[in-house]
Order: C-alpha cells, then sequence, then structure tokens
C-alpha cells in the first residue's frame, strides 16, 4: 500500500475514479484525496479477505534484505512515479 499511497499523489485523477467506479465509494462532501484514500482502504480490506499478503516481511522479506531488494530492482520511467533508489529503500521499509 505504501506504493499506491505515493503514487495516488502524482494520478489522483485516476484514483479517485478506481475509489468510485471500483468500490462504490460515495464523494459527497469529500475531498479527492479523502475519495482516493477510502478506495485503497476497501482495496486494502478486498486483498486481507482474500487473503493475499499485505507486508513483505509476511513474504519472508527482513531488514537486514531491503539494500538488496533495493539494488536488483530495475525501475522503468513511467507511470505516475520515477522512483530512486532511496524511494525504493523508503517504499519497502514503510511495507515491512
Amino acid at each position: 500500500m505504501a506504493y499506491y499511497r505515493r503514487a495516488m499523489k502524482n494520478g489522483l485523477p485516476k484514483f479517485v475514479r478506481f475509489a468510485k467506479n471500483v468500490w462504490n465509494i460515495n464523494g459527497d462532501g469529500l475531498t479527492d484525496e479523502q475519495i482516493a484514500e477510502k478506495g485503497l482502504q476497501a482495496l486494502k480490506q478486498w486483498m486481507l479477505e482474500i487473503g493475499l499478503p499485505l507486508t513483505i516481511s509476511e513474504l519472508g522479506a527482513t531488514n537486514e534484505m531491503i539494500p538488496g531488494i533495493t539494488e536488483t530492482t530495475v525501475v522503468y520511467p513511467a507511470g505516475y512515479l520515477n522512483l530512486s533508489k532511496e524511494d525504493i529503500t523508503e517504499i519497502l521499509k514503510e511495507s515491512m
């Protein structure tokens, strides 16, 4: 979810559309940021319901592995974020 929260800032209109169209979030009286956040909360709840891991530690990753994961991550300049190695490290730490 850490990546999505970062990307949400740059792709807010699409995250709002996702929240409304996929999760039927009612945006009355809410800011776009609040609508998008409710969409992410609904996604997280659905992932929990179907048993998907929500953290990389659930997949067996440890803090000691983060530098190696960061170094071997390939990032293509596309999407809402152009990630640096520092960004990747932060996202991985937030995803523990």
